[in-house]
């Protein structure tokens, strides 16, 4: 087999217990129910909008006019962690 070949994955498949074992161990860290608090950090500066990771299957947007003054010591920043109220 060259260099550029693929090897083909020769692991057993999990069970569908090992699979929702899987997605609840990563799921567990942050629940997303509407109006919780949930913690994420800003992986993107774009347009008027910060993007922010919170672990889930999608990353939110957050209008920079909510964070106020831009220059201000809260603004957000790509990196920082931040906590937001989840309103799905």
């Amino acid at each position: 087999m060259s260099q550029s070949e693929v090897k083909p994955n020769t692991a057993p498949a999990p069970t569908r217990e090992e699979f929702a074992a899987l997605l609840d161990k990563n799921f567990a860290k942050q629940s997303a129910v509407e109006g919780s608090v949930v913690y994420g950090h800003v992986t993107a500066i774009e347009n008027d909008y910060a993007i922010v990771d919170i672990g889930m299957k999608t990353e939110g947007r957050v209008a920079l006019r909510e964070f106020g003054a831009p220059q201000s010591q809260d603004a957000p920043r790509v990196g920082r962690k931040w906590k937001s109220i989840w309103s799905g």
